[in-house]
């Protein structure tokens, strides 16, 4: 089990992650936590999804269609893009991320950039966990997905 398995299992609390990430996490999980429900807001969490474990699933082409590029993402490597998702009937923006340079897990993307400042694997379940929390100043995550080359946020 990787590091980032093991902060979704665990509810995110390993200190050793970027702390302002974590006590983002940790505020969020603590107001879900006083609500019993968390009231929808719009379609920003989509069905079935939940932020306290965020699974990588196989990228999804005929879902996702690629409408353009919206922008480089050049501290990632790689693209921000405006795709149509078919299964809610909507645009969303999608980042394209390489697999050579997001590698599998926040554990592996240490080793390999061990001097990097980017964080993508904690990004994404800071996201994910105020998506949850219907935080209402967050773009909501629709999931994570991933084909043979690239990772899509």
């Amino acid at each position: 089990m990787c590091a980032y398995d093991r902060l979704c299992a665990l509810g995110a609390d390993d200190t050793e992650a970027d702390p302002a990430h974590w006590a983002a996490l940790r505020s969020a999980r603590a107001q879900r936590s006083r609500r019993k429900e968390a009231p929808e807001r719009g379609d920003r969490r989509p069905s079935g999804e939940t932020s306290s474990l965020v699974v990588v699933k196989p990228w999804e082409p005929q879902r996702f269609m690629v409408v353009g590029t919206l922008m480089d993402a050049a501290r990632n490597h790689g693209q921000v893009l405006l795709t149509y998702d078919s299964q809610a009937g909507r645009h969303v923006a999608t980042k394209r991320i390489p697999n050579a340079w997001i590698c599998a897990c926040p554990e592996e993307f240490a080793q390999q950039h061990p001097q990097e400042t980017e964080r993508p694997w904690a990004d994404v379940l800071a996201v994910a966990s105020l998506t949850g929390a219907a935080f209402p100043y967050v773009c909501g995550l629709v999931g994570v997905y991933r084909d043979e080359e690239s990772t899509y946020i």
